[in-house]
């Protein structure tokens, strides 16, 4: 759920950084790319048994 939500989060920022202008598209882009950060971050890598 929470990886959901950051996700919806992140397409909400990048929505509103393309139809703004000026410093508020510039605080989206940012917030947009720290989330995707937070993300990358809570997905936990798979671990393949080898025999």
């Amino acid at each position: 759920m929470f990886k959901g939500l950051l996700i919806i989060t992140i397409a909400l920022q990048l929505l509103m950084a393309l139809t703004q202008v000026g410093w508020i598209r510039s605080v989206a882009e940012l917030s947009a790319f720290l989330l995707v950060v937070l993300l990358s971050f809570s997905i936990k890598p798979v671990q393949i048994n080898k025999p």
